[in-house]
């Protein structure tokens, strides 16, 4: 399904085009490929007394998934890195091996100046740009495919989790039959995405997330997590080309099922349904509530934004995205679209994006811009 409304197709082509502003870049894709194989390397060294055979690392989030979000001021990118190793976790205590991973990090110059201790997690907090956070876990041998145990600082305790199965869940929806991600003992980040391949569901991610940052910029306490909002967004997911429709199916399906539960709503990993990625919610009412007002209030911004034209549809792409990622992407546009248009080369792809080839399958534009009207 793709639209065939010009303003549709040109909605969208400006969506993507933030989406694009605010994906990670090559030379940050690469500076995080090389401290994340660093670590990599730092971690598996077989000539320490951390060396554990059969240890498997390799990365989960964002970077993996290709739904990264350029941070707000005073905020990181983050890459995060899963150290499966090759222990049976019901004969460890979860906050030894945390303590483990701690030691082993702070055995290294580098790493011991920038460590932070999380709940779950070992932090890096490299100037500019990034933080590392290394997922210490152990392969879960009941449930296999994928599933581990992680530890919990708080609850002092194993809990699951399935990053692997998760990101090829993820694929599958966004491709709806893709192939699963590759394994490797210390696997690499994929490689960045091209753009004219990039899946309709990977820019809902995106600007779910990016109007989360700006929505809760002051109060990122109860922000809505960005595993919840990848879970929502690829459970409803349908196929749907246009940006901008399969936007509005999602927030359509979200307030619905929101308004259909008299308690929270429970977002669960789909590779591994003992793993509440909402549970964060029992215990901060008011996150949820916030949550559940911000999607409310998501939801009938997006329907305005698709009758207004002009002036006002820019101002509300401003306030959902930010001013300077908005008008950056409209300059970029026009001066594209006004060069193509003089040379008799712009057209429509079949998923509604503009282009500036005419050739096969792609249908040329008429003259017309909606958002400089």
């Amino acid at each position: 399904m793709y639209a065939t409304d010009p303003f549709i197709n040109e909605l969208d082509d400006l969506l993507a085009g933030i989406c694009l502003k605010l994906q990670i870049t090559p030379t940050q894709h690469k500076l995080a490929e090389d401290r994340y194989i660093s670590v990599s390397k730092w971690l598996s060294d077989k000539s320490s007394h951390f060396y554990i055979a059969n240890s498997d690392i390799y990365p989960q989030g964002s970077l993996r998934l290709g739904t990264t979000v350029k941070p707000l001021v005073n905020q990181e990118y983050d890459l995060d890195l899963v150290c499966e190793m090759g222990l049976d976790w019901n004969n460890f205590d979860p906050i030894q091996v945390l303590d483990a991973v701690e030691s082993r990090l702070k055995e290294n110059d580098s790493y011991s100046k920038i460590l932070e201790r999380k709940n779950r997690c070992l932090r890096l907090n490299y100037a500019n740009e990034f933080h590392m956070d290394v997922l210490p876990a152990a392969p879960d041998t009941v449930r296999n495919h994928g599933c581990i145990k992680v530890p919990d600082r708080k609850a002092e305790e194993w809990k699951e989790s399935n990053p692997k199965g998760y990101a090829e869940w993820f694929e599958r929806q966004a491709n709806q039959f893709g192939e699963v991600l590759a394994k490797a003992k210390v696997e690499p980040l994929p490689d960045p995405e091209d753009p004219r391949g990039k899946s309709t569901l990977k820019y809902i991610v995106q600007l779910l997330k990016r109007s989360r940052d700006v929505a809760f910029e002051n109060d990122e306490e109860v922000a809505p997590i960005s595993i919840v909002l990848t879970t929502l967004a690829g459970m409803y997911y349908r196929g749907i080309l246009s940006i901008n429709e399969a936007f509005a199916y999602t927030l359509h399906s979200l307030t619905n099922e929101i308004s259909a539960n008299d308690t929270r709503i429970v977002v669960r990993n789909p590779a591994n349904q003992d793993e509440d990625l909402s549970e964060r919610w029992d215990n901060n009412h008011k996150a949820y509530n916030e949550f559940v007002k911000w999607v409310n209030e998501l939801s009938d911004t997006w329907k305005k934004l698709n009758i207004v034209r002009g002036p006002e549809l820019v101002k509300m792409l401003q306030e959902l995205f930010g001013e300077k990622v908005t008008n950056d992407v409209i300059k970029e546009r026009a001066e594209i679209i006004s060069r193509a248009r003089k040379e008799d080369s712009l057209g429509i792809t079949k998923s509604g994006l503009l282009t500036t080839s005419l050739a096969s399958g792609i249908t040329q534009v008429r003259p017309n811009n909606f958002y400089g009207d």
